[in-house]
């Protein structure tokens, strides 16, 4: 009897050794407003230079596309998968032709919590300027 509970602390010290090296599963928060920053970057730069199916009347531009065709599904749906899900956004254009920056999406503005960054990408299309401005935050 005293032989098999010594063989089961035995063998049960051994299984909290191995797990105590093994740990919990590891997974990377980004918490750092220069993360958050590049992230917005990235996503605008590549919407931008990403080709909207050789459609030169946009550019070659899914961003072009997106912002005179007011997609605001796929634009977001977009941002939505590059962005950490913690985050939170707002939409700003500015045009050139109308002389204001705009809230674009959503329809009401999200108010930010904490430290906001900011991406921009101008372009300019049928002879005017315009500048797309994301605001992005964590919870």
């Amino acid at each position: 009897m005293f032989e098999a509970v010594a063989a089961l602390s035995i063998i049960f010290l051994a299984i909290l050794f191995v797990a105590s090296f093994i740990g919990p599963p590891s997974f990377k928060v980004v918490s750092s407003s220069s993360q958050l920053k590049v992230f917005g970057d990235d996503a605008l730069r590549s919407l931008d230079q990403y080709n909207s199916d050789g459609k030169s009347i946009y550019h070659n531009s899914l961003l072009v596309e997106y912002i005179v065709t007011n997609d605001t599904d796929s634009f977001t749906s977009f941002l939505n998968q590059t962005l950490p899900e913690t985050a939170l956004y707002n939409v700003y254009v500015y045009s050139s032709l109308t002389h204001k920056t705009d809230l674009w999406y959503p329809s009401e503005p999200i108010p930010s919590v904490g430290c906001v960054v900011k991406s921009s990408r101008v372009f300019v299309y049928e002879g005017f300027v315009y500048e797309v401005q994301l605001e992005v935050w964590y919870l």
